[in-house]
């Protein structure tokens, strides 16, 4: 699948317009989506020097999909009349499969879904974290333009609940291969502790592989989500806006934790749901779950998870149940871990 990208941003293209009569644009998010999409090591730093690459484990590097990137400049007109001073003709943009749109004015927004069409595209996401971006009447005639073109179209507010419609198979494929859209992450637990949380789809921006990563280790109760997925969801950071969308009711920001939210509630309910049918076949639980985890998404990976180590050996040092090698483990652990909290705290301030 090839991907091209269109997104506003670029503060080398400079303006002659008056700042009275223009507008600025970012790119701060679509770089987020587009070093997600290559497994750039800059992305998540939230381990700092206790990283231990936890998004290598899958496969999700695909910078040589990604064929064309368009970005147009970080201050553009109020209004723009002729969206050809701007975008290119059609013969110029690389032949793709689906268009990837973040932060785009609006007037230019509708002149594109016949631009690529034309390359080849089947598919055009607009991925939305500000409400801003994006006028509900301009999505609605982004949305008919595209119809009346042949291709799916989707706009994803937050960029995170992207699902693919059932007559979407390319935006259903594109999710598929990407590993990208509405967050999903099956769960495997032992004792009531998190063993492996591993991610099937991820926020775009990749925020839930640094939310999955975090879970591991965690003891399972009602305040999961608020002692667990909210800090680390909050700390990657999620950048969505945090002004009330007058049509969701509640910023993107606190969409975007809703959705991990559900995610969490989701792998959590699937997994016990597999361990009663295994107990009502008379088998393991446990040994149930991991062979159909295996059996669905492959081996379980081998990436060293420090963190969950260190929080299995707290829970033996509370219980006094701790051997005095242990208690050596986990007092290396913990020096080891002392630079990213002074980093992490450093960051805060």
């Amino acid at each position: 699948m090839r991907l091209y990208f269109v997104y506003s941003g670029d503060e080398s293209q400079e303006s002659t317009v008056p700042k009275a009569f223009s507008k600025s644009f970012d790119d701060a998010f679509a770089q987020r989506v587009i070093m997600h999409l290559t497994n750039d090591s800059n992305l998540c730093t939230g381990c700092a020097s206790f990283c231990e690459h936890c998004r290598d484990q899958y496969p999700i590097q695909f910078a040589e999909d990604i064929v064309g990137l368009l970005q147009l400049p970080a201050r553009l007109p109020l209004y723009v009349d002729d969206s050809t001073e701007f975008l290119p003709p059609a013969d110029e943009i690389e032949p793709h499969d689906v268009t990837i749109v973040v932060n785009l004015h609006e007037d230019l927004l509708l002149s594109l879904p016949a631009l690529v069409k034309e390359a080849g595209s089947k598919a055009v996401i607009y991925f939305q974290d500000d409400s801003a971006w994006l006028s509900p009447g301009v999505r609605r005639q982004f949305m008919r333009i595209c119809d009346e073109l042949g291709l799916e179209s989707a706009v994803a507010k937050p960029a995170c609940s992207l699902d693919a419609r059932d007559d979407q198979p390319m935006i259903a494929e594109f999710q598929r291969v990407y590993r990208i859209g509405k967050p999903k992450i099956v769960i495997q637990s032992r004792d009531g502790v998190i063993r492996e949380a591993r991610v099937v789809q991820s926020a775009p921006c990749g925020n839930t592989y640094y939310v999955a990563y975090n879970l591991a280790g965690q003891e399972i109760d009602r305040d999961l989500n608020e002692r667990v997925v909210a800090k680390y969801w909050h700390a990657f950071p999620c950048v969505g806006s945090m002004l009330t969308d007058p049509e969701l009711g509640d910023s993107l920001l606190h969409k975007g934790g809703f959705l991990h939210y559900q995610a969490v509630d989701a792998a959590l309910a699937e997994e016990a749901r597999l361990k009663e049918e295994a107990i009502a076949r008379g088998e393991d639980p446990e040994e149930y779950v991991l062979m159909r985890r295996i059996a669905e998404f492959g081996a379980p990976p081998c990436v060293a998870n420090p963190l969950a180590r260190m929080r299995e050996l707290e829970r033996a040092v509370e219980r006094g149940v701790a051997t005095e090698a242990e208690l050596g483990e986990l007092a290396e652990l913990a020096a080891e871990r002392e630079p990213v909290e002074q980093s992490s705290a450093l960051t805060a301030a």
